[in-house]
């Protein structure tokens, strides 16, 4: 992603996204134009929040959850939610008015990230089972 000037997620503009595997041609062909504010290769798991009825409900499903989602919790406010969230993260600047990395280590970064991706979906189907 580009990261404006102003540092405002809301005016970050997605350079290429996928939820499948990550291609080194798709990602040098988004990375074709740059544009002028820093360029982020950034990974990120899987964040699903679970709206529950009762505390013991919430509990219940943390239970569950935590021992593969690390980094979930409960957040109350006005209703009780879940945060269920991996941890899997990748998160670096690969340009900034020019590439700052070889084209072998974005290579590396897509390698990496695709085996996060496939170590999210791994825990999204055993999570799966342990609800069913």
């Amino acid at each position: 992603w580009a990261e404006p000037k102003s540092g405002k997620k809301k005016e970050v503009r997605f350079l290429y996204a996928t939820h499948d595997e990550a291609r080194f041609s798709a990602v040098k062909k988004a990375l074709k134009q740059l544009p002028k504010d820093t360029v982020w290769f950034r990974f990120e798991p899987m964040i699903l929040h679970v709206a529950c009825k009762t505390l013991d409900d919430a509990q219940h499903l943390l239970d569950t959850a935590q021992p593969l989602f690390k980094h979930s919790g409960i957040i109350a406010t006005k209703k009780l939610v879940v945060e269920i969230r991996g941890s899997e993260f990748i998160e670096t600047p690969i340009a900034q008015d020019r590439m700052l990395v070889s084209d072998d280590y974005l290579k590396i970064l897509l390698s990496e990230a695709n085996r996060k991706l496939e170590k999210n979906k791994e825990k999204i189907n055993a999570l799966n089972k342990l609800l069913k």
